[in-house]
């Protein structure tokens, strides 16, 4: 269920949703296919973007569990840049009150480690908890994730 939230509703929502002439939004993948960390690192580097965003969702065993956690790189090189941007990701992602704001932290995520430039991995609600689920498997929250996003990284 993750990975058609995010391939199929958030990723595509918001290349759709860009108006922005100035923010190019690439996917690393065309369909839901699965793709190895590798590879995307590999996309990452040859393409040399300003800022990755890698979305994904959470759940734990403990279902009253909720909100946004954003996870940043340890290396000197990115972890600056990247951390700014996370903040003000999920500033934006927590300001309306439909998901609540946890945590920006570093993590040794491979794409994290691994990437030649400021990323994220951005982690919208957790499938476990009800109120997170309903927000973001429904279209209007679908739609105004990707709106958050969007605005966040202009």
């Amino acid at each position: 269920m993750s990975r058609e939230i995010n391939y199929g509703n958030n990723c595509k929502k918001i290349k759709t949703l860009n108006k922005d002439s100035n923010l190019e939004i690439v996917l690393l993948r065309d369909s839901d296919r699965e793709m190895e960390l590798s590879e995307r690192v590999s996309i990452i580097n040859n393409l040399k973007p300003d800022l990755v965003v890698s979305l994904h969702v959470s759940k734990s065993m403990n279902m009253s569990v909720n909100g946004v956690d954003v996870y940043v790189p340890s290396n000197e090189t990115f972890h600056e840049k990247s951390k700014e941007s996370a903040v003000i990701v999920i500033d934006k992602m927590t300001e309306a009150g439909n998901l609540k704001k946890r945590r920006v932290s570093e993590a040794p995520f491979y794409i994290l480690k691994n990437a030649s430039c400021p990323v994220m991995t951005l982690q919208i609600g957790f499938l476990s908890n009800e109120k997170d689920r309903d927000y973001i498997t429904s279209e209007k929250g679908q739609t105004e994730i990707a709106l958050n996003i969007l605005e966040a990284v202009k």
